[in-house]
């Protein structure tokens, strides 16, 4: 069985750099707020895929890739607003988990 994605990111983001310091509090932020832009973005893809294509032209390969890049970027910008707030919880689990690593 492999490891999600998930379950590595608290020990991805606790290592630190290749300096070998603990992870800031900015780049943990950070990196919960792309945690749900690719969550969202992933979300976005699969909604898309329940609604049948149509028109007279089939879409080309570089329009499919000039929309996935549209998803994407949406994405980013509905994380970047935390109306979802799944980065936010994000961050509340996992600054509690560094706060537990740092008193135990």
């Amino acid at each position: 069985m492999t490891t999600g994605y998930v379950e590595l990111l608290p020990a991805f983001l606790m290592s630190g750099g290749p300096d070998g310091k603990s992870a800031s509090p900015q780049r943990l932020k950070e990196a919960c707020q792309e945690f749900e832009a690719i969550f969202l973005g992933h979300m976005l893809r699969s909604m898309k895929k329940t609604v049948g294509e149509g028109g007279l032209i089939p879409k080309s390969s570089g329009m499919r890739i000039f929309e996935e890049m549209m998803d994407d970027q949406i994405a980013r910008e509905m994380a970047q607003t935390g109306r979802l707030g799944l980065g936010d919880m994000l961050l509340r689990e996992l600054a509690g988990a560094e706060a537990g690593q740092v008193k135990e």
